[in-house]
């Protein structure tokens, strides 16, 4: 016992080699520290990046097919170019419509020419008592 309390109270000192080989062991143990935590990060970057580019390649995929068969079901529901095309006009409905329009375009017609008139009266009107209060 008394040589572990000797050994602990005595003070040692190290040179200067020893103490450079020292602290190029701590770096060397932190480096290594750090080269594994670098190490696991990379293959999660990795695994992560992998992971995207399946994605995207499985949606290029799907979109060609989609792509694809939006083609195949035009052609297979559209009919060839030379279609025999119907037009089918209400008669009755259009000739009422231009009835309509026709009537409307007199009742405008009217209307602009009681709105001239009622103005020229005005202005008439304006120059008669323009005079008189002269």
């Amino acid at each position: 016992m008394d040589y572990i309390e000797s050994f602990f109270i005595r003070t040692y000192f190290l040179d200067g080699q020893a103490a450079k080989q020292y602290l190029d062991y701590e770096e060397l143990q932190e480096a290594r520290v750090t080269a594994n935590e670098a190490k696991l990060a990379s293959i999660e970057a990795n695994r992560k990046s992998a992971k995207g580019i399946r994605i995207a390649v499985w949606a290029i995929f799907i979109s060609a097919i989609i792509g694809v068969l939006q083609l195949v079901l035009q052609l297979g529901f559209n009919p060839s170019p030379p279609c025999d095309v119907r037009i089918m006009e209400d008669t009755i409905k259009v000739k009422e419509l231009q009835i309509e329009k026709v009537r409307l375009e007199d009742e405008l017609f009217k209307a602009d020419m009681l709105i001239k008139l009622y103005e020229s009266d005005r202005i008439l009107k304006n120059h008669v008592n323009g005079e008189r209060a002269q």
